[in-house]
């Protein structure tokens, strides 16, 4: 993963966890077999969470856009817990 997708989530992951990740790499002396072709796995499930990641952000501004116009948008954003919120349910919460 790099170090501008995991920012946002983990700002001091992403300034140590990719320079770890390549130091660990180089010491590697091993080769196993099948290798490469796991290598093509990681690959693909990495383009599959990036997809998965762009679609829920897309839909997160769509159901925003349908909140915004609904005629209770405003008594349902305005209750606690049920309000819009920018951040996800993972995130830890403000300060």
């Amino acid at each position: 993963m790099s170090a501008e997708l995991m920012r946002p989530r983990s700002p001091r992951l992403a300034r140590t966890l990719p320079a770890q990740i390549l130091a660990a790499l180089d010491t590697q002396t091993l080769v196993v077999a099948g290798t490469a072709a796991f290598a093509r796995v990681i690959a693909g499930v990495t383009a599959q969470l990036r997809d998965v990641q762009a679609e829920r952000n897309d839909l997160a501004v769509e159901l925003e856009a349908r909140l915004e116009v609904h005629p209770l948008g405003l008594v349902l954003t305005s209750m606690p817990g049920l309000g819009v919120s920018d951040r996800h349910q993972d995130d830890p919460p403000p300060p």
